[in-house]
Formats: C-alpha cells, structure tokens, sequence
C-alpha cells in the first residue's frame, strides 16, 4: 500500500511540474521580427506563437530600427540600424521572454543587417551606409572578441545564415530598382573558400537568406519572389514563390517557410505582414500575421 501511495505522489507531482512548465510558457516555440518601422523609426521586436495567434508587436522595446533577428535556446538576438541612414553600431540581446534587454550587447558592427547564430559563434552581415559595406562579422556569443571583418569582399550584404558546414549571405549591393542584381555567397564557417558568386541565377536585390537540410532560401528584394535552390547552388528557381512585394527576412523549420513583407506595393518601407508556406511552396499564405511595422528580420526558435 505503501508503495501505491508513492508511486501515485510521484505521478502527481509530474504532471504538477508539467502544467507548470506550460503556464511558463518556456515550452512553447515563438516566430520574432524586427519592427522596422517607417526609415528606422521602429523601437520594437515582435513576437507570436507558431499559430499566428495573438501577436505581440511590441515583445521587446527600445530597439532602434531593428533588422536581423535570430535567437537560440537561451537568448533573442537583434541588429540596431538606428534609421535610414543606416548608422547603427549595435546588436542587442535579450532572454527568451524578453526580459533583461540590452540594446548594446555588442558594439562595432557597422549597420548590421542580417543574424546568424550557433553554438559558438553570432555571425552578422555589415550592410554599411547605402549598401557600401563589403564585410561579415563574428564574435563569440558573450560578445567578445569581435571582429567585423570576418569575412571581406561582400557587396552590401543583408541577409545572413549557416548551417553545419558553411556560411550564405545575400549580396543586396546597393541598387534599389528592379532588377537590381545581386549574388548570393558561401564560405566555410571558418571563414576560407569563400564565394561570393556561389549563386547567381535570378538572384534580384537579395534580403533574406534561409537553409535547411535540403536548400537555401532567398527573397528578392527588389522584386516580388523568393528563389530556392540544391545546397550545391544548382537548381535555382528564383520564383519558386511569387507574389511577394519586397520580402525581406526569411525563417525555416521543418514544414514552413517564413518571410518577412518589408514593404508593399503602394507604400514602400510599410509592409506590415508576416507571411508563410509550405516547404514545397503550396498553401502559401501573404497575411500569416498582420500588423508589424515594415517587418525586416524574421527568426524562430528550436522549441
């Protein structure tokens, strides 16, 4: 009897601990993105469960023009680019549930766009005023050890991203018309071998940058798709979702695809959506999640 009644506590006390880690609300997997706002006038990171439900657009304040977005299983990670001019020098940083911000966790940056993140390493793409910037940088994830210049030649890169093997990031330049050009490169994640023309097929004003273990993803910012193609660089389909004005950060999980709408077409820089679909490009849908503010980056968590 006496080990009924022990073995019932100990159920007890799990499912206990269960719901309580479910009030918490630490077992829940989030999308994020960087409220832009009107030329950089936007302060805040927005946040929603993968439903879509119930957004939070202001999850984290104080931000200055926020861009890239990345987070992974501890920390929420943004690039302050201050306004149009494109003068911020910051990453900023934050706990999970948006506690404990601080917009200057890292410095030296220099008008960082897009956020990449592993176990070791924050990686960040220097878009620089008007696109002039021509470098990828890294630092350790307590911020230390910073070096801007982790990776030289790019062409007013924007979006960033990695994967077990390689870094991609989205040479953007500096066009703003259509077609505006652009290529999409690769390097090693040690920084060597790099590439700068690893893709060049379609690739329009490149933003956003995704990978998975099947392809790489990229928006064409100056234009209204999102290419995809082999990890190799082959197969590259740059329509393989149509219909999206100015898509900026791109997200990936196992079923769905993610972008950030910067801008429409009747009011450029006012973009308020976050769209999705599936990996194979069906059930696509433009208004996911509405009411951001020129959403820029766009990231989810591991949960």
């Amino acid at each position: 009897m006496k080990e009924l009644k022990r073995s019932r506590a100990v159920r007890v006390l799990a499912v206990v601990a269960a719901v309580a880690t479910c009030a918490t609300g630490t077992a829940q997997a989030a999308i994020y993105w960087g409220n832009y706002g009107s030329n950089g006038s936007g302060t805040a990171i927005g946040r929603a469960p993968l439903t879509g439900a119930k957004p939070n657009q202001s999850f984290i304040t104080g931000a200055a023009g926020p861009v890239g977005v990345v987070v992974n299983g501890t920390y929420i990670y943004w690039a302050n680019t201050v306004d149009s001019s494109c003068s911020g020098t910051t990453i900023g940083r934050a706990n999970l549930d948006g506690s404990a911000p601080n917009q200057r966790f890292l410095t030296g940056a220099v008008c960082a766009h897009g956020l990449a993140v592993n176990a070791t390493f924050i990686y960040w793409a220097n878009r620089g005023p008007g696109g002039t910037g021509t470098s990828l940088g890294r630092a350790n994830l307590n911020g230390t050890h910073v070096n801007a210049n982790f990776i030289k030649g790019a062409t007013g890169p924007w979006g960033i991203a990695i994967d077990k093997h390689y870094i991609y990031w989205a040479n953007r330049g500096t066009g703003t018309g259509s077609p505006c050009g652009g290529t999409i490169g690769r390097a090693n994640l040690d920084g060597t071998h790099v590439n700068e023309s690893f893709i060049t097929t379609g690739v329009d004003g490149p933003t956003g940058i995704a990978v998975n273990a099947g392809h790489l993803y990229w928006s064409n910012g100056c234009g209204t798709t999102i290419g995809r193609a082999n990890l190799n660089g082959t197969g590259a389909n740059p329509a393989f979702i149509k219909g999206i004005p100015q898509a900026a950060g791109l997200a990936v999980n196992a079923t769905w695809l993610y972008w950030a709408e910067f801008a429409n077409p009747t009011a450029v820089g006012g973009g308020g959506s976050i769209g999705r679909a599936k990996l194979d490009g069906t059930d696509v849908s433009k208004r996911f999640i509405v009411g951001a503010s020129s959403p820029t980056g766009i990231a989810l968590d591991g949960r």
